[in-house]
């Protein structure tokens, strides 16, 4: 493997964990979001109107 081939291996797996960070994210403020829908407060639909 050459150093180039390499350098782009790297990337790739730099870009596939980056990805795979920001799905975790999105997961976790997704059940946040239906966490807040079970006992709907004001403040809850005020934020999820906030979101769009």
């Amino acid at each position: 493997m050459t150093a180039r081939q390499r350098s782009a291996l790297v990337g790739m797996m730099d870009a596939i964990l980056a990805v795979d960070q920001a799905s975790v994210g999105i997961r976790a403020r997704a059940q946040d979001l239906r966490d807040r829908l079970d006992q709907p407060t004001p403040s809850a639909i005020i934020l999820i109107f906030r979101r769009r």
